[in-house]
């Protein structure tokens, strides 16, 4: 007997998913580089760019978490779920690429890059310098 009051068969597995599966399952959906840099600091770059990156074991990644994935799913997990999945991509980052962080000024591909803070960097190679926006590469550690 056919169920009519499902509203999206299709999806039925993808609802039934909660606490840290769901907020994995989100976080592997969609653009975010796990990486760990030259001290074995955990990281995830949003938006897979050097543009916005954070510590993961931070409260600033913590709250951004939180609401990414509430605003993906419209579901919340309790705090508990959330530490576990902090844990997970911790270690999967520090199992993951290595990116040497730079503050403000790094040396990276045969250029020097001066970070100006926000999306905005400067390259300076061969061919001169320029102010660039994003897609910046992965190469600066911000705080704040």
């Amino acid at each position: 007997m056919k169920n009519i009051f499902k509203e999206n068969p299709s999806n039925e597995e993808e609802n039934k998913k909660k606490g840290a599966a769901l907020i994995l399952d989100v976080i592997e959906k969609n653009d975010v580089w796990l990486f760990h840099d030259q001290l074995n600091d955990a990281y995830a770059a949003l938006g897979g760019n050097g543009a916005a990156i954070l510590k993961i074991d931070s409260q600033k990644f913590n709250n951004w978490l939180f609401n990414f994935v509430y605003d993906q799913t419209g579901k919340m997990s309790n705090e508990a779920a959330y530490k576990s999945t902090i844990k997970i991509l911790k270690h999967r980052a520090e199992q993951s690429n290595l990116f040497e962080l730079g503050v403000r000024v790094a040396l990276f591909n045969k250029a020097i890059w001066y970070d100006l803070g926000g999306k905005n960097f400067i390259k300076i190679d061969e061919q001169g310098w320029s102010i660039n926006e994003t897609p910046q590469p992965v190469i600066f550690k911000r705080f704040g």
